[in-house]
């Protein structure tokens, strides 16, 4: 039915607006990737935590788009900026998709 990757990122104070755009410029390329649906990043309104939530009609279109990622020639130089940004570690979680609901219609 779908799969769909989930990223949390805790920014240290002073860092938020750089995860955020550094979450928001992955977004914009992996929209070009096959496969994907939705994208949404979401920020948690007590703790301050970035979510980042995509779906993809495959796991092996999302693994494709990260692997490419990861192996862009700057990728290495970001990854550490923004684990600098981080109180912790990025923590990642995968899940397939069981059901989904569309909106009504009015």
């Amino acid at each position: 039915m779908g799969f769909s990757y989930q990223a949390r990122a805790l920014p240290k104070p002073g860092m938020e607006k750089m995860v955020e755009v550094a979450m928001q410029a992955f977004a914009e390329w992996v929209q070009t990737q096959p496969g994907l649906l939705h994208i949404h990043q979401l920020k948690d309104l007590d703790s301050g935590e970035l979510v980042g939530i995509s779906f993809w009609d495959r796991k092996e279109d999302c693994e494709r788009a990260l692997a490419l990622s990861a192996g862009a020639p700057e990728a290495a130089a970001k990854q550490r900026a923004i684990a600098e940004a981080l109180q912790g570690p990025l923590v990642t979680r995968s899940y397939d998709v069981i059901w989904q609901r569309e909106p009504r219609s009015t």
